[in-house]
């Protein structure tokens, strides 16, 4: 069987679901499924990518749901774009944010997310932006993300108490 290290399908007018056997192929660093019609949840198998996925474009589709826990296994990714879809609920703290090491850039923007932001994001020593724009989060981006060294661009709502945003919306 052909394994391919990435998969590039943006802007290709899919429907339906992410199909977990996707994330079979242990293979791939890049999946790019943005800008296209998908719903329903992020399959839990994505964490079967762990030794290998650098980065994950989920962007602008209707995908809802949480984000799964397996994401927090996904050690070498330094991308995640999850901005402009249906996706609820509050952000995972340890098992994903806190995992993440080696994450530059997490885009969460332009979904329904609520809650606070978790402290266990400082953890993300690499990160250089964020962005947290409309959603309905509560409290403040705690003041240790902002001391992330690497980080450089941070938006979020302007009813959010951050000393470190670049930008408010």
């Amino acid at each position: 069987m052909l394994f391919s290290e990435k998969l590039f399908l943006s802007k290709n007018k899919l429907i339906k679901r992410i199909p977990a056997k996707l994330f079979s192929n242990i293979r791939l660093q890049e999946v790019r499924l943005d800008y296209n019609l998908l719903t329903g949840s992020i399959p839990s198998e994505i964490g079967n990518l762990d030794k290998s996925l650098v980065d994950l474009r989920l962007n602008n589709n209707q995908l809802d749901g949480t984000i799964p826990l397996s994401i927090g296994k996904l050690s070498h990714l330094k991308e995640l774009h999850l901005h402009h879809n249906l996706m609820t609920g509050t952000l995972p703290q340890s098992q994903v944010f806190g995992a993440l090491t080696s994450l530059t850039k997490l885009y969460l923007d332009g979904n329904l997310f609520k809650g606070r932001i978790p402290i266990e994001m400082a953890g993300m020593s690499q990160l250089n932006e964020l962005r947290l724009e409309h959603n309905f989060f509560t409290g403040s981006v705690p003041d240790a993300v902002c001391q992330i060294s690497k980080l450089r661009v941070v938006v979020s709502d302007c009813s959010m108490n951050c000393k470190c945003c670049k930008w408010c919306i």
